[in-house]
């Protein structure tokens, strides 16, 4: 198995595959909408995959799914 099956997909079908130093978000961009990965250098959030804006997002959303879970 290659490196390159490892990494996360993005575009149309999934035909770009993940750039390493960019945040691994899945954005959108007008007009065309089409899904593909934020540009922005990763170094924050969870393992430091994300940008600084994405990474706050992503650790607020964990911390919600630990608080439900811890409800239940």
């Amino acid at each position: 198995m290659s490196d390159t099956s490892r990494l996360r997909r993005y575009g149309i079908m999934g035909r770009t595959a993940e750039d390493t130093s960019n945040c691994i978000q899945t954005v959108l961009r007008a007009p065309s909408f089409i899904p593909h990965q934020c540009g922005n250098k990763r170094g924050y959030g969870p393992n430091g995959e994300y940008c600084k804006k994405h990474g706050e997002k992503e650790q607020q959303r964990q911390e919600r799914m630990w608080r439900v879970n811890e409800t239940d």
